[in-house]
């Protein structure tokens, strides 16, 4: 059935070559579904691909964690929680054909498109159980610390208060190790829900953005106006389900150190006092950092975040608003443009959807730059341009075979770092599984005495420590040797893309010059990417260790062993929360944030000197 889904959103995209009798409301459609389906296409591939990880993430969430404890009040409150018809474009038949042929094409087409509507929104619909559960968990987390304090209240002239503190601390262990788990099943829902949530992102800020320009654009009749009104309310909705559920996680999750605390530990003494201390210090400095989830691994999914998307899509169409205005301006002076015409907005909006989603315009790119002549030589002293004779050519092919040896070395170098980098965030994310592994150590060997696998936890956790120890050494190492290609790297980057744009508005505006910018600033912004956006998984992988170490099983631990690994941990869990981050010039943090400000900043400085 899946080849069907590919095979309509290729019929909907084919309709930009041979659908050109539409009326302007028919075109506004076509622009938001055939940018909007094959994203969607992605969700269901996405999760297609993981299903074994929703599987089990589910069996976790709904079964596992609920055995060991569930407050039915919080499970009840989980339970409890819970236009204008668009018509579809494709290649064929043509709006105008009304034959009988054609109307059941069309049925066919509208029966397949909502069969595809259904994947996808049972596909969004389990996004938003999957984040209700979660955060529900942390709520039911809470519940079980807060729980913990009943133990001591309790009235049982039976029960001496030493043995009420073996019970508390029994019953605390359970509750890291709920906690534990419930971490893992936030980043097992981070992972399968990755697309998804950046795919949602992508589509709600173009809509808007469509429907904001169709409020400038359309005469603003009633139907319109209503029609305008629910397609965006709709799109906010859709989009606040999902942001609002993912942002219960992070505010569910901060209160579970307030319910960590809350729990009991005061009515300890003497030495069983100081041994929960111990135990709660640990867990509520790893509970204490921030839990979200994350669309595209930097922009977080929470209340601020849906503002704040919100806020951009205004800004995005206001500055539009301006253009058209200005565009309009333009119409009454005599200014030749054979590709941005004001006229032809539309086919120019088309003309860029197709550009993302059909890459074969590079070939047609390619072939109007050899046709042009358009090579950028390489400009020496001598030989003058208008030189023509054979020395000045033979020097001009030296000149190139030079060039071109020197550009391998630069490419060998930059591939160099890329590698490198990759390296290193691999060692980190090859570090979080082997602390990982360590919690199997008192699940496998039960054959062993206690006492025996203690030691060989201890023995290797000491050995994992050791590791991470040498891989922030090797970070250390490769911010000394890449300090220079990093700065460098940034300096050409945000040159090239403000003097790109300068060329942009300077030159004539044609199809070949249009491309020739968009193709070289595409390559300078993807050859950027390649080395900060590497050099950036550092950071992220780095900053999932302290994570892993939580979750290696150290609550297994008694006695004296426990004290001990607990001060190691503490040690080492301080150490991997500070912040691992390459940087250039000494303070430019190489990373998926200061990848996008570098953009932002090269049209700044545009601006600034345009």
């Amino acid at each position: 059935m899946s080849k069907y889904y590919y095979i309509f959103v290729l019929v909907q995209l084919t309709s930009i070559f041979t659908q050109h009798h539409l009326t302007e409301k028919q075109k506004s459609n076509r622009l938001i579904l055939n940018f909007a389906n094959p994203i969607l296409l992605v969700y269901y591939m996405d999760l297609t691909y993981h299903k074994t990880k929703i599987k089990n993430l589910l069996i976790m969430l709904c079964i596992t964690l609920k055995k060991v404890y569930n407050d039915l009040d919080v499970e009840t409150q989980m339970i409890r929680k819970g236009g204008s018809f668009t018509t579809i474009i494709t290649g064929w038949p043509k709006v105008e054909d009304t034959s009988l042929l054609a109307s059941v094409v069309r049925i066919i087409i509208y029966v397949t498109w909502w069969i595809f509507m259904t994947r996808v929104t049972a596909i969004l619909t389990l996004s938003i159980v999957l984040t209700a559960l979660l955060s529900h968990q942390y709520k039911n987390l809470q519940s079980y610390f807060y729980s913990l304090d009943d133990i001591f209240q309790a009235d049982d002239a039976e029960v001496n208060h030493e043995e009420k503190e073996l019970k508390y601390i029994e019953a605390l262990k359970i509750g890291f190790k709920l906690h534990s788990d419930t971490l893992w099943c936030t980043r097992q829902c981070q992972e399968i829900c990755s697309v998804l949530y950046s795919g949602q992102i992508i589509v709600n800020v173009y809509v808007l953005c469509v429907v904001m320009l169709q409020v400038v654009n359309t005469e603003r009749t009633f139907v319109n106006t209503v029609t305008i009104i629910s397609t965006g309310v709709a799109t906010l909705t859709s989009s606040g389900f999902i942001m609002w559920n993912a942002g219960d996680i992070t505010f569910e999750a901060a209160l579970v150190p307030t319910a960590v605390f809350s729990s009991g530990w005061h009515h300890c003494r003497g030495a069983t006092s100081a041994r929960v201390r111990r135990l709660l210090i640990t867990a509520m400095i790893r509970a204490q950092k921030p839990v979200t989830l994350q669309g595209f691994g930097i922009i977080a999914i929470s209340y601020k975040s849906y503002i704040s998307n919100l806020r951009t899509k205004l800004q995005m169409a206001n500055d539009q608003a301006r253009v058209e205005l200005c565009q309009e301006y333009w119409q009454h002076f005599p200014v030749e443009s054979s590709f941005f015409s004001p006229s032809d907005a539309v086919s120019v909006k088309c003309f860029v959807v197709t550009i993302l989603y059909f890459l074969c315009f590079l070939f047609l790119y390619l072939i109007i730059y050899l046709s042009d002549g358009s090579f950028t030589t390489v400009i020496t002293a001598w030989p003058d341009v208008e030189d023509n004779s054979f020395i000045a050519n033979l020097v001009r092919v030296l000149n190139y075979l030079v060039w071109w040896a020197l550009m391998a070395r630069v490419s060998a170098a930059s591939t160099l770092i890329i590698i490198t980098s990759i390296a290193i965030s691999h060692q980190y994310k090859n570090l979080q599984q082997y602390f990982y592994s360590l919690n199997d150590l008192f699940e496998t060997d039960v054959q062993r005495k206690h006492d025996e696998v203690e030691t060989k936890y201890v023995d290797a956790l000491k050995v994992g420590i050791q590791l991470h120890s040498n891989t922030m050494w090797c970070t250390r190492q490769f911010q000394v040797v890449c300090n220079v290609v990093y700065s460098g790297q940034i300096t050409i980057t945000v040159s090239a893309l403000c003097l790109l744009m300068l060329q942009m508005v300077g030159s004539e505006r044609t199809l070949s010059n249009a491309l020739t910018i968009a193709a070289t600033m595409l390559a300078v912004l993807i050859a950027t990417a390649m080395i900060m956006l590497n050099a950036g998984d550092i950071t992220v992988e780095a900053a999932l260790v302290p994570t892993a170490m939580y979750s290696s099983g150290w609550h297994n631990c008694r006695g004296a062993t426990s004290a001990k690994v607990r001060r190691l941990l503490v040690v080492a869990m301080m150490q991997g929360q500070k912040f691992t981050v390459l940087r250039s010039f000494g303070i430019v943090e190489i990373s998926y944030q200061s990848y996008l400000s570098i953009v932002k900043s090269s049209y700044s400085g545009f601006s600034l000197l345009y």
